[in-house]
């Protein structure tokens, strides 16, 4: 026979608490009242057998028993009602610090306190129901009052928590909304939001009169700002799959962070180029960097995958800001990156593997700053105030090994060609 659906609650009770019902029966409102009544005194007692409900129930009673004695000596000094008025100390805080049952408890005690002080000292009238309805709401009302103050209490703290896990989520998604996911690198958002702030402070502190006061030695120093490109992606991309060539840009990723200091950055500028940024560099020191990325990747070859490995290269087109020392900020950080990027179609051009610096010209520094070029082209082209220095150039890598993907209609062939 089958057994009857119990409620849904009454299976919790019966295992946790061994409430015996009859099998297949239901539960009635009564006994499921004297059920929930005796769930809340299984707590309760639980509760207060606890380590720190035991101290939290220590505390409770030693601030009602001071505040009925406290009341007492009150009400025999002051020899007037008005001196009941302080039972609002212990209740409220009874209520604020315990909780309702707390505020309703202390309230119960003051009350009894109350009404046992005024049977010792009164006439030995025994109180009637009519005069203890004013204690009892006086002190409900003071109950009351812990309790909303204990509210208010627990939803700030709560408000807090809440604030404290959303600014931390907040600065989760910020960071990672500046990664590459593929790469780990920052991105190209945190490169126009941060980098070029960078590049301004740099600029500032290298014009400020208090720097050389500081004696701070920032002579012939620059930011240099570098773009590599990943040369014959495409092929390794067509030949070995996606997946080959997200392995050369992870590897390639990682060798060029490897290549520079700890301060400077590299960015995943987009697709298969990178960004890299290095402030406080010397000039006679930034050709060494330039070539030092170029020989990170091409030094040894990259995995494809586990058991083939290929010789890679990456074109680099540089600058370093300020660019004209005569005019510092008249080359901002984007338009310093499109000159690096237009060096880069010059070392592209010439053979790859290689780069370009792109520098201003000796006679660039008597040119007015109204003069100053205001587009790319302009600067290569019109007014003849750049030039580029070749870094690096040598013989590019071998061909990538032949490997051609499998024809995915192979299968088909038997299909496709009968046999005649």
């Amino acid at each position: 026979m089958q057994r009857a659906p119990e409620n849904g609650m009454i299976g919790p009770y019966r295992r946790f608490y061994g409430f015996q019902l009859p099998r297949g029966g239901s539960i009635s409102a009564g006994n499921g009242i004297h059920i929930h009544g005796a769930l809340m005194l299984k707590d309760l007692v639980a509760g207060i057998a606890s380590r720190s409900g035991i101290r939290r129930t220590l505390g409770f009673i030693a601030l009602n028993f001071a505040a009925c004695v406290a009341l007492a000596f009150l009400l025999e000094l002051v020899k007037t009602n008005a001196a009941l008025a302080a039972s609002l100390i212990p209740i409220v805080l009874s209520g604020w610090l315990f909780g309702k049952l707390g505020a309703a408890l202390s309230a119960f005690f003051i009350f009894c306190a109350e009404a046992v002080y005024f049977s010792l000292t009164g006439d030995g009238t025994p109180p009637t129901l009519q005069s203890m309805v004013p204690g009892i709401l006086t002190n409900s009302v003071y109950g009351l009052i812990g309790v909303v103050l204990r509210v208010v209490h627990d939803m700030s703290n709560q408000i807090k928590t809440l604030n404290a896990k959303l600014v931390t989520k907040n600065k989760m998604l910020q960071e990672f909304s500046f990664k590459d996911p593929l790469t780990g690198l920052h991105n190209r958002r945190y490169a126009n939001e941060f980098v070029s702030r960078i590049a301004s402070t740099f600029l500032k502190q290298i014009t400020t009169p208090e720097v050389a006061a500081r004696n701070i030695d920032l002579t012939g120093k620059v930011m240099l700002v570098m773009i590599a490109d990943v040369d014959d992606i495409r092929s390794v991309n067509e030949r070995y799959g996606q997946e080959a060539g997200d392995r050369v840009l992870v590897e390639i990723s990682r060798r060029i962070r490897e290549a520079i200091r700890f301060d400077d950055s590299a960015m995943r500028w987009g697709g298969d180029e990178f960004l890299v940024v290095c402030p406080m560099v010397r000039k006679a020191n930034a050709y060494q960097v330039v070539e030092k990325v170029l020989d990170a990747v091409r030094s040894r070859p990259v995995p494809l995958d586990d058991a083939t490995r290929s010789a890679m290269s990456v074109s680099v087109g540089a600058v370093w800001v300020p660019f004209m020392e005569a005019h510092p900020f008249a080359i901002a950080f984007d338009f310093a990156v499109e000159l690096a990027e237009k060096a880069l179609q010059v070392a592209k051009r010439e053979g790859r593997n290689q780069a370009r610096l792109a520098l201003a010209r000796d006679d660039a520094a008597a040119m007015p700053l109204e003069h100053v070029p205001k587009s790319v082209d302009d600067f290569f082209e019109k007014s003849g105030c750049c030039h580029l220095v070749a870094i690096g150039a040598i013989t590019p890598p071998p061909a990538l090994p032949r490997r051609d993907r499998p024809d995915p209609t192979a299968r088909l062939a038997p299909s496709l060609h009968p046999a005649r």
